[in-house]
């Protein structure tokens, strides 16, 4: 069973007593593992009670690729079925940390080795009772599929020339129908100016031909 301590000071704050308390994290033993694994072995994790915790986080680093979502936090809503999953492959010697919502009661962590020995492999699983800021990621770095991330939706909105806020609209592909529009615009402009060029090169022409005569 896992409890959780709290520490509370009473301190004075510009003359004012205010109570200051420290909610602790907790490592999970049962999903955390610094043992080597053998080619295609698996570290399987122990279902464990996340109810009173806001984020699970994990840090991984394994001296050997894992196998194909190889990287798997389970679900359950009773410790015994698996009610979901997230997978990930982690790549070599690439240190990665993931933060996830405990939205069942319970979790454990799988790890599937791929074909070859292990020489080191760092697991690590902290459980924390209040929200943490998710893993960073260097602007520099690529994006890549396994990188963890929050989903983010949002909803763009111009002035228009009356002053008046408008909801930005999409075609039914999903494109945004003002840049549909101005590509068919940037069309007509391209013909024009087409038309234009060809026009000049007439006149010339026909300068030409008045010169010549």
């Amino acid at each position: 069973m896992i409890q959780w301590q709290i520490n509370a000071d009473i301190i004075n704050t510009n003359g004012d007593k205010a109570l200051v308390t420290v909610a602790t994290s907790h490592i999970s033993t049962t999903n955390s593992s610094n043992l080597p694994l053998a080619a295609n072995t698996i570290f399987v994790g122990e279902w464990e009670d996340v109810k009173n915790y806001g984020v699970i986080m994990v840090n991984i680093i394994s001296s050997h690729s894992s196998a194909l979502d190889g990287f798997e936090i389970s679900y359950s809503s009773d410790g015994v079925n698996i009610d979901g999953s997230d997978l990930y492959t982690i790549a070599a010697g690439n240190g990665k940390t993931f933060s996830f919502q405990p939205a069942t009661k319970y979790f454990k962590i799988t790890y599937t080795n791929t074909t070859q020995d292990q020489t080191y492999f760092r697991l690590q699983t902290i459980l924390k009772p209040y929200y943490v800021k998710p893993s960073s990621h260097r602007i520099s770095d690529m994006i890549i599929p396994d990188d963890d991330a929050e989903l983010v939706k949002s909803v763009l909105t111009g002035r228009d020339p009356t002053g008046i806020f408008q909801n930005v609209n999409t075609t039914i592909d999903g494109v945004s129908d003002k840049s549909d529009k101005i590509k068919k615009l940037s069309k007509v402009l391209h013909v024009k100016k087409i038309k234009d060029k060809y026009q000049v090169f007439l006149d010339k022409q026909n300068k030409k031909d008045k010169d010549n005569i």
